[in-house]
């Protein structure tokens, strides 16, 4: 059956399958949002946070941001984070700014295992785009899965 988005277009990918939205994701490597989009004009970041994740939403991704608690392709169960990177010393690249993955209810998470918690049922796979420069072309495209073993998360990377 053929996924259609917010605006009635065909979708380039299934919201069902993680790796469907992997395979698509990955098309943005290398380019700007701009250049893969019709996105005319994308808000200050400094302004507005979240507002480079926002436009990858709507303009790529074909859906409208939101602030559920759900992962942003709830059938999936995965969530999409981009990221503002610098360069540094040697050209180095470095994380520019703190990446925030899902806020803390505290007068519920006392009730929660970390294993069933918000934060996990968010957290367990996440596509993460990495961005630079004044273009922010994409850097590259990661999708990470966290399998509880032990008191610590392991990271797995499923590319």
């Amino acid at each position: 059956m053929e996924e259609h988005g917010m605006d009635g277009r065909i979708l380039g990918y299934d919201p069902s399958d993680p790796q469907s939205i992997l395979e698509y994701a990955e098309r943005l490597e290398g380019h700007t949002l701009r250049e893969m989009t019709d996105a005319k004009k994308i808000a200050d970041s400094k302004r507005r946070k979240g507002s480079f994740g926002n436009a990858m939403e709507e303009y790529y991704f074909d859906y409208a941001p939101n602030s559920s608690s759900e992962p942003d392709f709830a059938q999936a169960g995965v969530e999409l984070k981009t990221t503002p990177m610098k360069h540094v010393r040697k050209n180095d690249l470095v994380a520019k700014e703190r990446l925030v993955i899902s806020m803390i209810d505290y007068m519920d998470v006392v009730n929660e295992t970390f294993e069933t918690s918000h934060f996990m049922e968010k957290a367990r796979d996440i596509l993460l785009s990495p961005i630079s420069g004044r273009r922010m072309p994409i850097l590259s495209i990661t999708r990470s899965s966290w399998q509880i073993s032990g008191p610590f998360p392991k990271r797995t990377c499923l590319r």
